[in-house]
Parts: structure tokens; sequence; C-alpha cells
């Protein structure tokens, strides 16, 4: 599965642990000296002298310790951002090249009906019903198929379905879309497209002879119900942990849905059943 905020957050609290035990075993060392010293020579100059120095060496570790976390943090936080960037790129792209392919096959449609009715207006009756039956047969291969009235949403089905089939992964879908929704464009895109994205990296490393993927979305009230079913390799058990190399920079997962479900009062679900898994998410869309 993906990694993403979670990885930010597990590395800043390594990073706090290690200061604490570095700042833990920095002051021990002079507390065991300071001890030593007293024990040794017990004057009363002598014990504010040290004290005194001893107070200056806490300081100096604690700002040391200070500035190194804000340092890193604010790296963590950059590196972070530009993951994010680069996913939101990569969406965009694949919503563009998806508009492009739709363009094109409304361009295809239109040259098929002009040369046919310049056919007809010629009274070239035989080689219009050729073309017809061409144009027919290509366009039950290729049409553009509307799976709901949300422009944004029906693209990025468009696009995942052809990604699918080129794949080898049957893809189905049974949407119930509400008319209006209340979720930003960018979560409503980083939302579908980082979960349709598990489910297509599932398929593909399930080892199954027939991977499949299924999404059906309905509504009540307020809230959406996404519910969506893939093929998954059932030697890999599901931890909750990305399966890629790259453990910090790889894309937004399950971790991103959870984050933009929780801000919009929402739950999620995730079900391991060994060659299947099953997402289920529930999130506020007004």
């Amino acid at each position: 599965m993906d990694k993403s905020t979670n990885d930010k957050t597990t590395s800043k609290q390594k990073l706090r642990r290690v200061g604490l035990l570095l700042a833990a075993l920095l002051l021990t060392i002079p507390l065991f000296v300071f001890a030593y010293y007293l024990y040794v020579y017990r004057t009363h100059i002598s014990i504010v002298l040290f004290f005194f120095i001893y107070v200056i060496i806490i300081l100096f570790i604690v700002a040391f310790i200070f500035i190194s976390l804000r340092e890193f943090y604010a790296k963590i936080n950059v590196e972070y951002l530009e993951m994010q960037r680069r996913a939101a790129l990569r969406q965009e792209r694949s919503l563009r090249t998806s508009q492009a392919d739709m363009e094109r096959q409304m361009e295809d449609v239109k040259e098929h009906l002009r040369q046919i009715d310049h056919l007809l207006e010629n009274g070239q009756l035989e080689e219009a019903r050729h073309v017809c039956g061409d144009f027919s047969s290509s366009f039950q291969s290729v049409r553009y198929k509307h799976y709901c009235d949300n422009d944004i949403l029906d693209v990025i089905l468009h696009g995942k379905e052809t990604e699918c089939h080129n794949l080898g992964i049957t893809f189905s879908c049974d949407i119930l879309f509400p008319e209006k929704i209340g979720i930003p464009a960018p979560t409503f895109i980083s939302l579908f497209f980082n979960l349709l994205n598990n489910g297509i990296e599932s398929c593909e490393t399930s080892g199954q002879p027939s991977p499949f993927l299924r999404l059906s979305i309905d509504y009540k009230n307020n809230f959406l119900f996404i519910h969506m079913e893939n093929t998954k390799n059932p030697a890999v058990v599901f931890d909750h942990t990305t399966t890629k190399a790259d453990t910090f920079y790889h894309g937004l997962g399950l971790s991103i849905i959870e984050e933009i479900v929780r801000k919009r009062d929402g739950v999620c679900q995730w079900q391991d059943h060994g060659d299947t898994f099953i997402s289920d998410i529930m999130i506020d869309f007004t």
C-alpha cells in the first residue's frame, strides 16, 4: 500500500525519540561527573562554579537539539509538500489525457457522420451502408461511457477503465451520485485517484489470472458511500504500509485517503480477504 502522512509523522516521532535519548545521555554524563566532584571536593565555591557550568551545558544542549529538530521538521514538510505537488501534477496529466481521448472520439464520430451524410447526398447508398457498418463497430468498441453526471468523476473513471483494460483487469462500476457536492475539486480528485490507483496496483501485483476491480458509489442524506473490491495477492498480508521499495517518496495512498475522510467527518474501513481487498468509505459530501 502507499505511504503518505503517516510516514511524515513517524519520521518526526523517531527523530524526537532520538533527540530525547541524546539529551538524556549528554545530561547524564555531566551529572555523574558533578556527583563525583562533589564527593571529592566539597567546597562551597566549587559547588557553585560547577553548578553554573552545568546549567550552561544544559542550555547549550537543549538549544542545539531544538534547532536541529526545527530544521529537520522543516525539511520533512518541504519534501512532503513537494511529494503532494508531484502527485497533483500526475493526476492533472491523467485527467487531461482522458479528456483528450474523449474529444478525439467525439471528433471521430462527427467525421463518420459527415462522411455518411455526404454519401447519402450523392446517392451512394451502398457505400453509405458500409461506412455506417464500420462506424457502428468502431463506435461500440471505443465509445465514451458516461458513468455519472459529475464531469470530474466521469473523466477519472473513464481514464481508469482504459488503464485497467490495457493491464488486463476487468473493470466495472455502479454509480449513483448526487447532483451537487461540496468537496473541493483537488480533494475530490485526490480521493478517487488514490483509491483507484491502490486497487489497480493491487490487481497488478496479485498474480491472479483474472484480476478485477469493482467500484460502487451511493449516497444517503449528506454522505457518500464508496465501496470497492479488487483482486490482491493472497501471500501479501495487509499491514497498512507501502509495498513499494521507496518508503518515503512513494505517492499518496490509504493514509491520505484517511486524512481526507477524517477532515470531512467520515470513516474508512479496509478489509483483507486473502485474494480480495475491500475498501469502504463514508464521507460527508456537503
